[in-house]
């Protein structure tokens, strides 16, 4: 495979600590082992040409002096100048163009390398007076949020003449630390082949030389975490807080977020609080804190924090979802108490969040329908409690549009509508309504259907409804659908018996001319339909 086609592979994977869920530590492979050279057991160095304003040819002078010098101590490999001309013409960089920070991990990556060079080379006064050089040496720490830099001296010499000797005086600050790099690397590798047992040995050899090396008890505590021996790693992660640094972030994270694993919410919100309140604008942070807080029933807290939450980036439905969810079962609860009135404000929170989600949700790629059909539904729920009959239509409107089978939706409609006294809405939500529920459900709407026909004189119509009620009616309410059926055979009764209104008796009506007897043995037939249901009541 040519280098172009590694760079553009590399160029395709990540190396990031993934914050929003629980925190990993995934590793791009050639970049976290610092791979050992050709086999040889040694680091390889990667010698990038210091930043400077001198002639292309003294700066390269000194950077390949450099290089023949860490090669010369036998105790690193490097990337040879050969091998760096063939990789700038894949890629086709100038000869004298300057390598870019970022393209450096895909480099590193590309050549196997574990050690990179940066720093600066300069000549304040000119051509034949002192050259200096300032060069670090950085071990990339994909584990960290921060590279381990060994920081150079700065070193002169009298002239451009005498590279050689600056790049010399330059190597000794790597040669005199490479048995200290050797152990990185080779505990690295371990690290990454998943011999964690090797590489808990190997960076323990690194503490030998730095005690306090933050990294390497890092390294050391996340071996034994990856060894399922979580206590342990507990314990060594608290060390470095207590003894080390208190501010080291990585270990509060991957503290924080070993303990919500454990179900050891307080611990774990003890970690989320400090890292939030250190970094108040970081989304993960927040989320997790807030989290923790409903894990642990503190609702309250965890809307304040989720109030945050959406101040920090507002792009998460399900954020506003839950948002939403709490501020709903906050309103029931102050309505179960008696406080209608702070029920009424929350109703009204709720409804902001569950439009937002719904909102987010559509401008996403695959928008989840049964969760916009959730929040359509609480959203019009929410406004029904906040006095918002409109709204809560409107809602349910574009809530059957998307699924017209929701559960309880064109109930709801109906119940709304008839609540306002629009009978008419009220009856084409109801009859839409009997379409998509159980039929053991379907009874309470049938009533509700013929006691709108009742209020409206639609008496025939009226007993269709209550006879269509009544065989899924528990025994009381079959007691009152047979009266309310009965008062609708009564009244249609009525209707058809025009001597019902007049002091004069049926058969005076034929007689006159002014009521048939077809209507008369209807209407007879309906008042007897009556008094059979209103026999069953009594």
């Amino acid at each position: 495979m040519c280098i172009r086609d590694r760079i553009k592979m590399s160029a395709n994977r990540t190396d990031n600590l993934l914050r929003a869920g629980v925190l990993s530590l995934a590793f791009v492979a050639a970049l976290s082992t610092g791979l050992l050279a050709q086999g040889t057991g040694r680091p390889k160095v990667l010698v990038l040409a210091p930043r400077s304003d001198l002639e292309f040819e003294v700066v390269q002078s000194f950077r390949w002096d450099l290089a023949e010098e860490l090669d010369k101590s036998g105790k690193f490999d490097i990337v040879t100048q050969d091998q760096f001309r063939d990789y700038r013409r894949e890629l086709r960089i100038g000869r004298k163009d300057f390598v870019p920070d970022s393209l450096v991990p895909i480099i590193i990556e590309t050549f196997k390398a574990t050690i990179y060079t940066k720093g600066t080379l300069s000549q304040p006064d000119g051509k034949g007076t002192a050259l200096s050089a300032k060069m670090d040496f950085i071990f990339p720490r994909p584990a960290q949020h921060e590279d381990y830099v060994l920081e150079g001296e700065k070193f002169t010499v009298s002239s451009e003449e005498n590279t050689k000797e600056l790049a010399k005086q330059v190597a000794q600050t790597l040669i005199r630390a490479s048995e200290k790099i050797s152990a990185m690397s080779i505990a690295r590798s371990y690290f990454s082949s998943a011999i964690y047992d090797k590489a808990i040995q190997n960076f323990q050899k690194i503490l030998e030389y730095d005690p306090n090396d933050i990294d390497a008890h890092y390294m050391i505590a996340t071996s034994y975490l990856k060894m399922d021996s979580t206590d342990i790693a507990i314990s060594r992660y608290e060390q470095i807080l207590a003894q080390i640094d208190p501010d080291h972030i990585q270990t509060r994270e991957i503290l924080a977020n070993t303990y919500y694993a454990k179900e050891n919410y307080d611990r774990a919100l003890e970690h989320y609080k400090i890292l939030a309140e250190k970094n108040p604008d970081n989304y993960g942070y927040t989320q997790y804190r807030a989290f923790t807080l409903v894990k642990m029933g503190r609702n309250d807290e965890a809307l304040d924090v989720f109030n945050r939450l959406v101040q920090i980036k507002d792009e998460d439905e399900r954020i506003r979802m839950q948002m939403g969810s709490m501020e709903y079962a906050k309103m029931v609860a102050l309505e179960q108490a008696g406080d209608s009135a702070t029920a009424k404000i929350h109703a009204g929170k709720a409804t902001v969040n569950f439009a937002r989600a719904v909102e987010l949700c559509q401008k996403s790629e695959n928008p989840d329908k049964k969760m916009m059909c959730d929040c359509l539904n609480y959203q019009a729920l929410s406004q029904l409690k906040a006095n918002d009959s409109r709204g809560a239509i409107e809602t349910f409107s574009r809530l059957v549009e998307m699924d017209p089978a929701y559960p309880n939706a064109y109930f709801y409609m109906g119940a709304t509508a008839y609540k306002d006294k629009d009978y008419a809405n009220a009856l084409k939500y109801f009859y839409e309504a009997v379409k998509y529920v159980p039929d053991n459900t379907k009874s309470s709407i049938y009533k509700n259907i013929g006691q709108i026909h009742q209020k409206r004189n639609e008496y025939q119509r009226a007993a269709d409804a209550f006879t269509k009620a009544i065989p899924g009616a528990d025994a009381a309410n079959k007691t009152l659908l047979y009266f309310l059926r009965g008062l609708s055979y009564h009244d249609w009764g009525n209707q058809l018996d025009y001597a019902a209104n007049e002091n004069v008796e049926m058969d005076e009506l034929i007689e006159a001319g002014k009521m048939t007897k077809t209507r008369a043995e209807q209407a007879l037939e309906l008042y007897s339909k009556a008094e059979s249901d209103f026999t069953r009541v009594t």
